[in-house]
């Protein structure tokens, strides 16, 4: 069975024509639901239309903002859950939005310890990454060494027409999020994934100084200017979104590009520091103005992914992983390397790792190289979780993010407000 909204309609039976697996019923929803729908209202929506006993799991894959709803009907009716990242999203940047309250309203809603509820993060399944946790986690073990920094660049290639941020449903901004419930998700969790490791030695480990830096769709428009469009685009169609009393609403719209800095901390003694840096403002492949019908696949996204880890003095880990196979004078093999700089004197391993794609596929045969990392890890997830499996990524596993999320959104909204004071020169 398929719900969506009737706006959807024609898109998701267009999907479905000539698909071997049918869904046996659609239903559709008024439009009125897309951002404002509680779980009491799907249940009345629903009535007589389905028979709940025969629903044993459902795949939450709609805008984020209505994934609280379908999540709490479908655990208050004992059914299993599959949600596309992230959990939960606001539909404004107001105090009373907490993503940790939604956190704590379905996990509340849960009665049978039984239930399996997922989140799909694919990193979390990624054979690449897999293979680094693993080399980390005996590392740690065996010398007792916590890692001490971790830098994540990610860089999604989006490159959104002026008008696009005031429109686009697809990954939206005028919600007052952006990045970080974008894309960025992935690397937020990837940070605590990684940084879990640490609490073989300090159990309570958690993240504790936290200084945000972001750049909102005003901001962006004032770097990619008006100019740059006419120059580069050859379009004078986007001048009204740059007169000031457009300029001026997109400062309440979710981030472009974020940087996060902090630390992480037990029993009040620092342990590890860390550097994310969130950049939907990078290199793309896109040289049209006018948004095509697929606008996330087809638009002209990059991926530029690099993580460096440090293991004090004993380790250093590289990751690059980018998707230049869509660039046509580049290798057509998915990219993606892990590199091993190692403390010989003391740990014995080779000074020097490297792993490209084609050597993973050699040591993992189930991952041959013309089948894609990210896709295989979502995959099994899906796969893992139809048979029973929490696919590493249960709820629950879930909450520290999230909570980091929250913060990082209170500290944007309180910088806001600085911002909005009169702004001082710093004099060199």
């Amino acid at each position: 069975m398929v719900i969506d909204l009737e706006a959807e309609e024609e898109r998701i039976r267009h999907f479905f024509s000539g698909k071997s697996l049918l869904p046996e019923q659609y239903l559709f929803l008024p439009d009125q639901y897309r951002n404002d729908l509680t779980p009491e209202e799907l249940d009345k929506l629903l009535c007589g239309r389905i028979n709940k006993k025969l629903i044993d799991a459902v795949i939450i894959c709609t805008e984020p903002k209505a994934h609280k709803a379908y999540a709490i009907w479908a655990v208050r009716n004992n059914i299993h859950v599959f949600t596309d990242k992230p959990l939960t999203a606001f539909s404004s940047r107001q105090p009373s939005e907490s993503l940790l309250q939604d956190f704590y309203d379905i996990t509340g809603e849960i009665r049978n310890d039984q239930l399996n509820f997922v989140i799909s993060c694919e990193r979390r399944a990624h054979t690449g990454y897999n293979y680094v946790r693993q080399f980390l986690s005996e590392l740690i073990s065996t010398y007792r060494v916590p890692i001490t920094f971790i830098d994540i660049h990610f860089g999604g290639g989006m490159w959104n027409m002026p008008d696009e941020l005031f429109y686009r449903e697809n990954h939206p901004y005028k919600y007052g999020y952006g990045v970080m419930l974008h894309s960025g998700y992935h690397y937020i969790d990837l940070l605590f994934s990684l940084m879990s490791l640490n609490k073989v030695l300090y159990p309570d480990m958690h993240a504790s100084t936290l200084h945000a830096l972001e750049i909102s769709p005003a901001d962006h428009l004032g770097m990619i200017d008006q100019a740059v469009y006419e120059r580069c685009l050859h379009t004078d169609r986007f001048s009204e979104y740059f007169q000031p009393e457009n300029i001026s609403r997109l400062h309440d719209f979710g981030e472009t590009d974020v940087t996060l800095t902090g630390d992480f901390k037990s029993n009040g003694k620092r342990i590890s520091h860390y550097c994310l840096k969130l950049m939907e403002t990078s290199a793309s492949n896109r040289g049209w103005h006018q948004l095509p019908e697929n606008t996330y696949i087809s638009n002209g996204r990059l991926r530029q992914e690099s993580i460096i880890i440090h293991v004090g003095p004993l380790c250093s880990v590289h990751i690059s992983s980018h998707s230049l196979s869509k660039q046509q004078s580049a290798d057509k093999t998915e990219h993606f390397t892990i590199e091993i700089i190692n403390n010989t004197n003391v740990t014995g391993h080779a000074g020097y790792i490297q792993l490209n794609r084609q050597d993973i596929s050699e040591m993992y045969p189930e991952m041959p190289l013309n089948k894609g990392m990210n896709v295989a890890a979502r995959q099994w997830q899906l796969q893992n979780f139809l048979q029973g499996g929490d696919a590493h990524s249960s709820l629950l596993s879930h909450r520290e993010s999230i909570a980091f999320i929250d913060k990082v959104y209170r500290q944007l909204q309180t910088n806001m407000e600085y911002d909005n004071a009169a702004n001082e020169r710093i004099h060199v």
